[in-house]
C-alpha cells in the first residue's frame, strides 16, 4: 500500500488522513499494518446515513466505531478517528494526506481515490501539493474540528465532532477494568507476598479458603464461585491434588462450584472476542474450527494435542483453573459444557491433560462419545499416543472399543489406523512386525463396522483415514475395500481411491513412484467397474488429444507450457496402456493406441 509507504517515512512524526469515506474496510486495510509506533496518526471521515461503498443507507458510522473497538488491540497504537458531519450529511468531500516531519516541515497530498475502495474500479492518484496550498488545506481541516470555531458559527452551519476513536482513551480503559478488584481478590489479598510480589496459598490456608467460600455462599453464590476460582488460580500447582481430594470429602463447596461456575463461565465466555487476539493466533485458530469457522487438515490437527497449553487470555486466569478443576472433578459435566459453549480454553484444558497424562479410561471413553467431532478425534490421537509411548497396549483399546458402538468405534479406529500406516511407513517405530500386526487387526476391524454405520460416520472415517503420501493413502483404502464385502463403503473407498491416483498421475509436478501408482490405478478401476474397466480408463484418463499435443512440433514454440505438460502425460498414457496390456492383453483398442503413439512419442526430442 503506498500511502501506507508514505506515512512510515522515518522522518514523519504525525500523518493527518482526512477521507469522507473512511469506512471499516480502509481501517482493516490501513490501521492494522502500520509499523511505527512513534508515529502519531489522525483520520478525519465525514460518514452520514449512507454507505459510501453501496450507496445504501446503513449505520456505517455505529459499524466503523463498532470495528474499531472490536479490533483496538490490533490497531495502529497511536491513532484518533474524527467523524465530521453537519446534521446528517457529510462536510468535505476531497481527500487529503497531510504530514508534519521532525525538522517542523509540512507537506501534503491529494489523494484521487478514497482508501475504503482504492484502486479497485480506477487507479490511485497520489499528487503532491504546493507549499501554499497544503498550508490552507491545513487551516481548511484545523476549521472543521476546532470547536471554538464552531461555536462562533450559527447553530444550523455548526459541525459536530465525533471521536471514534482514540487509542490513548482505550489503554486507559483497559488499564481501569484490569484494576478494578472484586471482593474475591480483595479477600485474597491476606496471602499476598511481598518477596515475591504475588498471593501465594499454601496447603494449610485450604481449609480456611473453604470456609470462606462456604460463608460467601449463603450471601452470593456466584461471587463465592468466582472466589474459589481465584484462589484456585493462586495455588501452586504441585498442590492442586490435594486440594482436589479435600473438595471430593468436602460436598457443599464442590456441589456449590459445579452448580455455579458452568453459569460463570458462560457469563465469561460471552465477554471474550478471540479475534482481538490476532487472526492467526492460536486462540481465534482454535475459536475458529470449534465454532464452524475453519476446516483443520488432517495433516496437521494431531498439533493440537502436541502443542496444548498455549491458550491464555489476559485476565481469565481464574477462568482457565476453574476449567481444569471442573474437568477433575466431573468429566461428563465439561464435556457437556465444552460442547454448549465451543470455548478454546475448554478444548485447550482437555487436550493438555490428554498430553501430560496416561491414558484414564473414564476420560477417554466420555471424550470418545462427545457430541464434539473435535473432542472424539482428539481422544482417538491420545489413545494412539498411548499406544506409541507404551503408556498403554493396543489389546487394551480393543477391550474398551468393544464396549462402543460401531458408529462410535469406526471414527477411533480410523484415526489409530492412519497414525499406525504413518509411522510404520515412515519407519518412526520399533518392532515394525509388532505394528503390521496391529494395522492388519486395525483395517479387519473397521472392515467390519463401517458397513453397520450411518452414512454420516462413513463420510467422516473417510475423510480422516488420512496418510500424507497420496499412493499410500489410496493403498490404504483398497486395502479396507478389499476386506469389505460387496457393500456401498466399499464402492466409496474404491472411487475415493481411484481419484486420488488419478490426480496423482495427471499431475504434471509429481515425481513420486509413478509405476506403482499406474498398478494401483488399473487394479482399482478393475474392482470397481469390472468389466467395463477397460471403457472407463478410455474415457476416464487416457486423451487422444493430449497425444496431438505432445507430438506437434510447433506447439512448443508458442505455448511451450501446454506443449511440455502433453508431452509429460503422453509418456504416463503410454505408462498405462502397457499395464493395461499386462492386465488385459486382448484388449486390441489398447494395442492400436500403443501402436499408433509409442513410436512417435519417441521421435520427438525430450522436453524435461
Amino acid at each position: 500500500m503506498q500511502v501506507r509507504a508514505y506515512i512510515e517515512q522515518s522522518s514523519v512524526c504525525k500523518a493527518v488522513i482526512a477521507d469522507p469515506y473512511f469506512s471499516a474496510r480502509a481501517a482493516e486495510k490501513l490501521l492494522t499494518r502500520i509499523q511505527r509506533t512513534g508515529l502519531e496518526l489522525e483520520i478525519i471521515t465525514s460518514l452520514g446515513l449512507f454507505d459510501p461503498d453501496t450507496n445504501q443507507k446503513s449505520n456505517v458510522c455505529e459499524e466503523t466505531c463498532a470495528f474499531l473497538q472490536r479490533t483496538a488491540p490490533l490497531l495502529h497504537n497511536n491513532l484518533v478517528v474524527r467523524n465530521l458531519t453537519r446534521g446528517e450529511k457529510g462536510v468535505f468531500h476531497d481527500r487529503y494526506l497531510i504530514r508534519y516531519h521532525k525538522d517542523g516541515t509540512i507537506d501534503g497530498f491529494l489523494l484521487s481515490n478514497s482508501l475504503n475502495s482504492m484502486a479497485q474500479k480506477f487507479p490511485l492518484v497520489i499528487a503532491p501539493l504546493e507549499h501554499r496550498v497544503c498550508m490552507e488545506v491545513c487551516e481548511y481541516l484545523n476549521s472543521l474540528s476546532d470547536s471554538d470555531i464552531q461555536q462562533q458559527k450559527p447553530r444550523s452551519l455548526r459541525i459536530s465532532n465525533e471521536v471514534l476513536f482514540c487509542s490513548e482513551t482505550y489503554r486507559r480503559q483497559v488499564q481501569s477494568e484490569a484494576s478494578t478488584e472484586s471482593a474475591a481478590e480483595r479477600y485474597l489479598r491476606q496471602w499476598y507476598d511481598e518477596s515475591s510480589k504475588q498471593i501465594c496459598i499454601c496447603k494449610e490456608d485450604f481449609s480456611t479458603v473453604l470456609t470462606a467460600v462456604a460463608e460467601r455462599a449463603q450471601s452470593d453464590r456466584i461471587d463465592a464461585c468466582k472466589m474459589f476460582c481465584y484462589a484456585l488460580s493462586n495455588i501452586c500447582t504441585s498442590q492442586v491434588e490435594s486440594l482436589t481430594e479435600m473438595l471430593q470429602s468436602t460436598g457443599g463447596v464442590k456441589a456449590l462450584f459445579l452448580s455455579e461456575f458452568p453459569n460463570l463461565a458462560k457469563a465469561a465466555e460471552q465477554q471474550c472476542d478471540y479475534l482481538k487476539c490476532g487472526a492467526s493466533s492460536p486462540e481465534y485458530t482454535l475459536w475458529a474450527l470449534l465454532n464452524g469457522k475453519a476446516r483443520p487438515s488432517p495433516q496437521g490437527y494431531h498439533l493440537l494435542i502436541d502443542r496444548a497449553g498455549h491458550i491464555h487470555l489476559r485476565g481469565l486466569t481464574w477462568l482457565n483453573c476453574g476449567y481444569h478443576m471442573m474437568l477433575e472433578l466431573d468429566i461428563a459435566g465439561f464435556l457437556t459444557l465444552l460442547s454448549q459453549l465451543r470455548s478454546p480454553m475448554m478444548f485447550d484444558t482437555l487436550a493438555f491433560r490428554m498430553a501430560i497424562s496416561p491414558l484414564d479410561r473414564e476420560l477417554y471413553c466420555a471424550a470418545a462419545c462427545s457430541e464434539l467431532l473435535y473432542v472424539r478425534l482428539l481422544s482417538a490421537e491420545w489413545l494412539f499416543n498411548a499406544i506409541r509411548d507404551e503408556r498403554s497396549q493396543f489389546e487394551v483399546a480393543r477391550e474398551i472399543w468393544n464396549r462402543f458402538e460401531p458408529d462410535v468405534r469406526a471414527l477411533q479406529e480410523a484415526i489409530v489406523l492412519s497414525n499406525v500406516v504413518f509411522h510404520v511407513r515412515t519407519r518412526r517405530l520399533e518392532s515394525a512386525s509388532q505394528w503390521q500386526a496391529i494395522q492388519d487387526v486395525l483395517l479387519s476391524k473397521l472392515a467390519s463396522d463401517l458397513p453397520a454405520c450411518s452414512g454420516e460416520v462413513i463420510n467422516t472415517a473417510l475423510d480422516w483415514l488420512h496418510d500424507s503420501n497420496a499412493v499410500s493413502r489410496a493403498t490404504l483404502l483398497m486395502a479396507l475395500a478389499e476386506r469389505m464385502e460387496n457393500s456401498h463403503p466399499q464402492k466409496q473407498f474404491l472411487a475415493r481411491a481411484e481419484r486420488i491416483l488419478k490426480r496423482e498421475i495427471q499431475d504434471c509436478q509429481t515425481v513420486s513412484d509413478l509405476p506403482r501408482s499406474i498398478a494401483l490405478y488399473l487394479n482399482c478401476v478393475d474392482a470397481l467397474y469390472g468389466e467395463n474397466a477397460k471403457n472407463h480408463i478410455f474415457k476416464d484418463i487416457l486423451d487422444w488429444n493430449t497425444f496431438e499435443d505432445a507430438t506437434e512440433p510447433e506447439l512448443r514454440n508458442y505455448d511451450y507450457r501446454r506443449s511440455s505438460n502433453a508431452f509429460i502425460l503422453a509418456q504416463r498414457q503410454i505408462q498405462i496402456l502397457e499395464g493395461m496390456l499386462v492386465k488385459w492383453p486382448e484388449s486390441e483398442k489398447a494395442k492400436a493406441w500403443l501402436n499408433t503413439w509409442a513410436c512417435r512419442l519417441k521421435q520427438i526430442p525430450e522436453k524435461l
